[in-house]
């Protein structure tokens, strides 16, 4: 029997999140892309999706912000968490929707997914990767302080919290990745290029707070499962 192709497909922020993190524009935006991988899958190919999600993890991180005198802060490598497991949900659940209305017999999973990066990258001694809310000098300085945050001018009087965007180094979910796919699952994750983990001294998984840039774990997760990296217009 032929091998069918391997293709990751990467969904950037501006194909999924121009409308904002909900309601009919982000509906109409899932749909839209869920029926061009749906179309890819007809055709006979074995997908993987990874997906952005920029402004989704700004407003989870101005949510624990806004929430701070009532609740602990949530820390950064866990919001990561929670966004791409919302937005696999959805995108996982459209193209399971598109499958059933094509007639297409192929499962859906998505798989929470951590990337190992090296504690040593030089991104992290100058994190220069804007995210979450604005704040007022004083305040982003004054978390700076408390929290050990990197802040920056982010221009017009506001400053912003900075982090680092290492390289991927190791897709830890890799062997689920792969083992899904022998069984035809059309495969979800690398959300937001990762939810980024270190080992520390004792050989164990930390989360840390940084950005994976999301075309580099796509080419990365392509070469692991000897696939190529496609897009959809």
């Amino acid at each position: 029997m032929a091998t069918r192709e391997r293709l990751v497909i990467a969904l950037d922020d501006a194909s999924l999140l121009a409308g904002g993190e909900a309601g009919d524009d982000l509906h109409e935006a899932l749909v839209a892309v869920c029926r061009q991988v749906a179309c890819l899958v007809e055709d006979g190919r074995d997908v993987v999706v990874t997906h952005g999600f920029g402004p989704l993890l700004g407003a989870a991180l101005l949510r624990s912000a806004l929430a701070s005198e009532a609740l602990p802060d949530v820390p950064f490598d866990v919001c990561t968490a929670e966004v791409q497991g919302k937005l696999g949900y959805l995108i996982g659940q459209t193209l399971g929707n598109e499958f059933r209305l094509r007639g297409i017999h192929r499962t859906v999973a998505t798989v929470l997914t951590r990337v190992e990066v090296d504690p040593g990258d030089s991104a992290f001694f100058a994190p220069d990767r804007p995210v979450g809310p604005a704040f007022a000098e004083a305040d982003a300085r004054a978390r700076a302080d408390d929290e050990g945050w990197t802040v920056a001018e982010a221009g017009d009087g506001a400053w912003r919290r900075v982090v680092a965007s290492p390289k991927p180094r190791r897709i830890v979910e890799l062997d689920s990745i792969r083992a899904l796919l022998e069984t035809a699952t059309v495969v979800v994750c690398c959300g937001g290029g990762g939810i980024p983990v270190v080992l520390d001294e004792r050989a164990w998984y930390m989360g840390v707070a940084a950005v994976i840039d999301l075309r580099a774990v796509s080419a990365l997760l392509a070469r692991e499962i000897g696939g190529s990296l496609g897009e959809i217009a």
